[in-house]
């Protein structure tokens, strides 16, 4: 019987490239090749760009201000100084932004008129101001509004540019309705204008009028932290 004749070494380099062919096509079947697909760079263009859609349209919350902003913004540049400064506060009827004069922004004063609304009247609100110290103003970058309070418990709000010096005409008398007070500081903080100071006084006054208690707890704070800052 015959003994078969081994392949010979030309035989075995097929046989070996022949599997590796095979293996190499498994890698590559239909399944494995849709894993791996990847979107036409256009599509993904595209996709990215619709990602960022809606990055700033979040709306300025002050009451009339259309600006767009960031949306883990809640005003734009000029309001939030404007906030900064005290000249807009929120209104109560809508949470929106508005100026400190008025109780309502203007949309929310239109519908309340529309409704038949009738509020009542806010006390009139006086701000300390003056002609004369206009010419004394110029040049001047530090403003401050204080609280004062008579024996009787009676708070008095203004504000001055020289907070010394407008507390010892409190104390002699040149003030009219503070003579004879005997009137003693309570609170005061400092602002960068004539304006912001007044509509400050405005804010601080309704905020006297409406919620007394706010006022002795900004004042119970406020001389806490003088107290802890002596202290230490």
């Amino acid at each position: 019987m015959r003994n078969r004749k081994k392949p010979g070494t030309l035989g075995r380099v097929f046989k070996a490239l022949a599997e590796a062919v095979e293996k190499e096509a498994r890698k590559q079947s239909p399944p494995n090749r849709a894993r791996t697909f990847s979107r036409p760079s256009s599509v993904r263009n595209k996709q990215g760009a619709s990602s960022n859609q809606g990055v700033n349209k979040k709306i300025c919350q002050y009451w009339n201000c259309n600006v767009a902003i960031r949306n883990n913004y809640f005003l734009c540049a000029d309001h939030y100084n404007d906030l900064e400064d005290y000249v807009i506060d929120k209104c109560p009827e809508c949470g929106r932004f508005k100026d400190v004069e008025y109780d309502v922004c203007k949309d929310c004063y239109g519908t309340l008129t529309k409704k038949g609304v009738v509020k009542k009247p806010a006390s009139p609100i006086r701000k300390e101001h003056s002609k004369t110290w206009e010419k004394g103003d110029q040049g001047v970058e530090k403003f401050f509004v204080y609280i004062l309070k008579d024996a009787a418990g009676k708070f008095y709000i203004g504000h001055t540019r020289d907070l010394r010096l407008r507390l010892g005409e409190h104390r002699d008398g040149k003030t009219k309705s503070t003579a004879g007070r005997n009137l003693k500081l309570q609170y005061y903080e400092e602002t960068s204008n004539r304006n912001s100071s007044e509509l400050k006084e405005v804010e601080l006054k309704k905020l006297l009028d409406s919620n007394e208690r706010k006022i002795r707890k900004m004042i119970q704070d406020f001389q806490d932290l003088h107290r802890e800052v002596e202290t230490n």
